[in-house]
């Protein structure tokens, strides 16, 4: 969400969103998603996240959302 901007809902699978610095994103436990930098500039992600006792905070899969480890 950009500062100062009205929410943005994104529901259609595979959609790209490109964030600019200060522009957060939200989303649902359930919801399967990849991130990565777009250029050659390295990337910083904050990310702030309540998890269950025992749960993993990620899980690595493959391009097609199989667990890889």
């Amino acid at each position: 969400m950009r500062l100062g901007a009205a929410p943005e809902q994104v529901t259609e699978p595979g959609s790209q969103l490109i964030l600019e610095p200060g522009d957060s994103l939200f989303y649902n436990a359930d919801v399967v998603h990849t991130a990565g930098a777009v250029g050659d500039e390295p990337a910083s992600i904050l990310v702030t996240a309540l998890f269950e006792t025992g749960q993993p905070f990620l899980t690595l899969t493959d391009e097609q959302g199989t667990p890889t480890a």
